[in-house]
């Protein structure tokens, strides 16, 4: 059976749904208060493993930005960008968060097949993706978001035009939703800003 993998779990949303499905689901939120709330609220369910690591391109540490108004869900691994819409601005930061490659994550525990993979970190998506590797190949469908008609960090990469195309190479069919059209899903932004890329081989 294969496993759910959710990066960026944040106050467990979408965790409630895909917990539902009765398969292991591996939680990543590397921000203390909400680890702490998420096992508070999921911990009991065999099938919930909380990971209060990020996932990055590279194994080791960097410093993690926070953005505490609202529910924190703009907390990132990566610099604010200057002019972003939303008026972004981090108020704290954790200098040493733990990061895993997504393949060196599944080789630990022995993970061959990902049923469903949801990102949602705030301008290291892409990053995220290609932390797979190879085992790209093992992801059946998911869902990432990318920015589209704004910037709000300081990386280049994590756009529509470039990662649309490199999961249709990976041979995944996309359906691209925008102006917060399945914010049930990821919390895409609702002014057009964003896009969810939902991708299935």
């Amino acid at each position: 059976m294969g496993v759910i993998i959710e990066v960026g779990a944040n106050e467990g949303q979408d965790t409630v749904e895909f917990l539902k499905q009765g398969k292991p689901v591996y939680c990543f939120e590397p921000i203390p208060n909400h680890a702490k709330d998420l096992w508070d609220r999921f911990g009991q369910d065999p099938n919930f493993h909380l990971m209060t690591i990020a996932i990055d391109l590279e194994n080791g540490f960097r410093r993690f930005n926070i953005e505490e108004r609202a529910d924190w869900g703009c907390s990132s691994l990566h610099d604010v960008a200057p002019d972003n819409p939303h008026g972004i601005n981090f108020t704290r930061h954790i200098e040493k968060v733990m990061c895993m490659r997504l393949d060196t994550f599944m080789n630990l525990y022995g993970i061959t097949e990902i049923d469903y993979l949801h990102i949602d970190t705030q301008g290291n998506d892409f990053r995220v993706l290609q932390s797979l590797g190879d085992k790209i190949d093992c992801v059946k469908e998911g869902v990432v978001e990318v920015s589209k008609n704004a910037k709000y960090y300081n990386v280049q990469d994590n756009t529509m035009e470039v990662v649309a195309p490199w999961l249709s190479l990976k041979g995944f069919y996309l359906r691209i939703l925008d102006d917060g059209i399945g914010k049930e899903h990821t919390g895409a932004s609702p002014n057009g800003n964003e896009a969810n890329i939902f991708f299935k081989r």
